[in-house]
């Protein structure tokens, strides 16, 4: 399996105005934590994807580049937004059927199909 190196472009972080909370720190923690795993492009196979990411007020933007099939050491909160939040509605609409006042009628259970996912190989 082929290795990649996460690019990381880092940009300033601006101050925060108000103490940090207790339990937003302990989340902060948690999702600071490394995660090994392989990173998978479900849309274009061998693709990459270079994104921003910042989580937190006060954290920093950093900005990552992820090919498919390579693995990564990247932070549990990057890994959470790859496996959940990367995704659309595949059948939001029911094809070819209208309202009666024409409008499209609305999927009751539309699938989400996922554009990439992070699958985890260690979790440190």
């Amino acid at each position: 399996m082929a290795k990649g190196i996460a690019a990381v472009i880092e940009a300033p972080a601006k101050e925060l105005n108000v103490p940090e909370v207790d339990k937003i720190e302990r989340m902060r923690q948690e999702e600071s934590r490394l995660i090994k795993g392989v990173f998978q492009d479900n849309e274009v196979k061998g693709g990459t994807l270079k994104f921003p990411f910042k989580k937190y007020k006060g954290d920093k933007i950093v900005t990552y580049a992820l090919t498919d099939g390579y693995e990564y050491e990247i932070p549990l909160a990057v890994v959470r937004h790859l496996n959940s939040g990367c995704c659309y509605q595949e059948d939001a609409y029911q094809n070819g059927l209208l309202t009666a006042d024409g409008k499209p009628l609305k999927n009751p259970n539309p699938k989400k199909k996922h554009r990439f996912n992070f699958k985890i190989a260690e979790y440190n």
